[in-house]
């Protein structure tokens, strides 16, 4: 598949911190579908590391968008994960109720909101992800950029065959990499690593299937601003994701990390 890179250099300004500039990278472009996937990871699972390096591995393919939720369903098992959130478990506990699960497990990948799956089955998922691919009629259009403080979104319009859908759009700010020692439970004593990690969502646009230009205000806390964003828009508010778009930031001067 073609890669298709948009390179460009804005100057941002964050809450009034001076000479703050940020370089995005739009990836992918409206026409190539892609797939996401979403991991739902613990700290304190001893399955998940290899999941954790499975995710940056994917996350090196240009036709794949990569997201990890870290979520605390297993803080009892004497470590609290120091990265996940209620907001990630809810997240992930939607999915599962569409699913039919009775219950929560990790590590869970779940594709294009469609299908959920171990996520240290690495030929599994590799062969899933090529099955969805094939299917990309159902890719909505998206693109998004900054003009100064507010991220652009670009919606496209549904397909014939998608002519009755309602979607959402969430925006999800996150992390490219982040290490954390862990000091307890399973997999205590180690140095685990982490892709792309989610640091919440918002609904920013409804979508009824006809073409919309989203513009949302960034406000990140100076000296704490996210490393990229992705967009994703679901069927309704957390069914299939039938469009999604990132856009990697570098940032320099007064904000840099």
């Amino acid at each position: 598949m073609t890669r298709a890179i948009a390179s460009f250099v804005l100057a941002l300004s964050l809450l009034g911190a001076p000479q703050a500039f940020a370089q995005g990278e739009e990836l992918p472009q409206a026409h190539a579908p892609v797939v996401v996937v979403e991991l739902f990871t613990s700290q304190s699972c001893p399955a998940c590391p290899d999941a954790d390096v499975f995710a940056a591995e994917l996350q090196t393919r240009s036709d794949v968008i990569v997201l990890s939720w870290p979520v605390n369903i297993w803080d009892y098992l004497g470590w609290e994960d120091t990265l996940a959130s209620p907001e990630n478990t809810r997240r992930q506990a939607q999915y599962n109720g569409r699913f039919g699960l009775r219950w929560p497990y990790t590590p869970e990948i779940i594709l294009d909101g469609r299908t959920h799956l171990a996520g240290n089955q690495r030929e599994e998922v590799l062969g899933l992800i090529e099955e969805i691919r094939e299917d990309s009629w159902v890719q909505v259009p998206m693109r998004m950029r900054l003009d100064e403080d507010q991220l652009v979104v670009n919606v496209g319009m549904a397909s014939d065959e998608m002519v009755d859908t309602l979607g959402t759009v969430w925006l999800i700010p996150y992390r490219t990499h982040m290490n954390v020692e862990i000091g307890g439970g399973p997999n205590g004593g180690r140095e685990l690593s982490y892709t792309n990690v989610a640091e919440g969502h918002e609904p920013i646009s409804q979508w009824s299937g006809t073409s919309v230009i989203v513009r949302h205000r960034l406000n990140p806390t100076p000296g704490d601003a996210p490393d990229g964003y992705v967009v994703l828009l679901q069927k309704h508010r957390n069914g299939p994701i039938i469009g999604a778009a990132r856009l990697q930031l570098s940032w320099n001067g007064a904000n840099a990390e």
